[in-house]
């Protein structure tokens, strides 16, 4: 979010109106998946939110505070730009659990990658060793 929001919310506010959602976790265990808050609900009304409170010339905002304590008068809200974007981060159900999880198949899959990585660059080495000394005798052949 841009300071748009922080400026004319307080963090409890945000925390109530986020508290007040269905997420996606919480709907998949009562079965309600297709019933979770939109993430784009949430952005919209955190930034309705704040550009309401952004227009009251009377309201306590946090950016009236601040100014405050920085010496300056203000009142009311703090007309500004006002941008929210909101996701919901949820666990990828088509990786495996880490509990599920194999650690010595891990560390053999990266040893075999890492050994495949060193033969591919030994590989590329010689072939760019091989094109130079091509050149080398090509050059020579010239003279």
């Amino acid at each position: 979010f841009f300071d748009g929001l922080r400026d004319n919310l307080h963090d409890r506010e945000v925390v109530s109106l986020v508290n007040r959602t269905l997420p996606p976790m919480c709907a998949d265990l009562v079965g309600l998946l297709d019933r979770c808050t939109p993430p784009e609900t949430i952005a919209k009304t955190l930034a309705l939110a704040a550009q309401e409170r952004s227009m009251d010339p009377s309201a306590k905002v946090p950016f009236v505070e601040y100014s405050k304590r920085h010496g300056f008068e203000c009142i009311g809200g703090k007309q500004d730009d006002i941008t929210v974007v909101a996701a919901w981060v949820v666990a990828d159900e088509s990786q495996p659990h880490p509990d599920d999880l194999d650690v010595d198949e891990i560390v053999e899959d990266m040893l075999l990658a890492e050994e495949e990585e060193e033969e591919r660059l030994r590989l590329e080495e010689e072939e760019r060793l091989r094109k130079e000394e091509e050149e080398r005798l090509r050059l020579e052949e010239e003279e």
